[in-house]
């Protein structure tokens, strides 16, 4: 997570539809994507109990802000914190599969319950790239590296402010991310729909990229 979307902007009215539809301040990045395919080191940011947020929060599902923090998988959060250092080497900000069980131990190593994450970004295919991670389900966003990462689910639909995305979300799994590729695709059609309308939505270019780890038990949301 770049310093730059620790301090995205506030919403605003675009129009009687369209309202930005992040959680925190700061100016959009540009830029293609980076090709997704590696491992990454991630610390989940609890936006309003740190108050890194800059508005209330207003959830798209009934969920405490905790509950989300140690039930998501996706691309948002810290990657490779600073107070987690490693030599374990990177490119673009992700780490080569054969250091998938490094990674995952260092991440364990903390014992936080689940705010250290370690998951491997898998491009869109449903393939596992390591033997003991699962697919979690598809994240919608970019990842160009580890100043630089955003996900439209996080801010866009579980804590965004459009009406059009905060529906999507009762359509997640437990790993607060999309199940099916089809889903995430059509997500993300429907995001791209309303950026060309005008909507103030994040810029860059989001894809629909699958998210791998090792599952969880506990933390389930209420119901699954």
């Amino acid at each position: 997570m770049t310093d730059a979307w620790a301090s995205m902007r506030n919403a605003s009215v675009m129009d009687d539809h369209c309202e930005v539809a992040t959680v925190h301040d700061g100016d959009a990045c540009d830029g293609a994507n980076a090709a997704a395919g590696g491992v990454l080191l991630v610390r989940r940011i609890r936006w309003w109990a740190d108050q890194r947020a800059a508005r209330p929060r207003d959830p798209a599902l009934a969920l405490s802000e905790e509950l989300v923090t140690r039930s998501y998988r996706g691309l948002d959060g810290d990657t490779w914190p600073h107070d987690l250092p490693t030599t374990i080497p990177r490119e673009d900000g992700l780490a080569p599969i054969e250091r998938w069980t490094d990674a995952c131990a260092l991440a364990d190593s903390v014992g936080d319950g689940g705010i250290y994450d370690c998951v491997i970004l898998g491009g869109s295919s449903s393939a596992s790239p390591a033997a003991d991670a699962t697919l979690l389900g598809y994240e919608v966003g970019f990842f160009e590296g580890e100043d630089s990462s955003f996900s439209s689910i996080f801010h866009e639909c579980l804590h965004g402010t459009l009406a059009e995305l905060r529906d999507e979300a009762v359509t997640l799994g437990d790993a607060l991310l999309f199940s099916r590729a089809d889903d995430a695709r059509r997500y993300l059609a429907k995001r791209e729909e309303l950026r060309h309308r005008g909507c103030d939505l994040e810029s860059t270019a989001c894809r629909v990229i699958a998210i791998f780890g090792r599952p969880r038990t506990a933390g389930r949301r209420p119901g699954s």
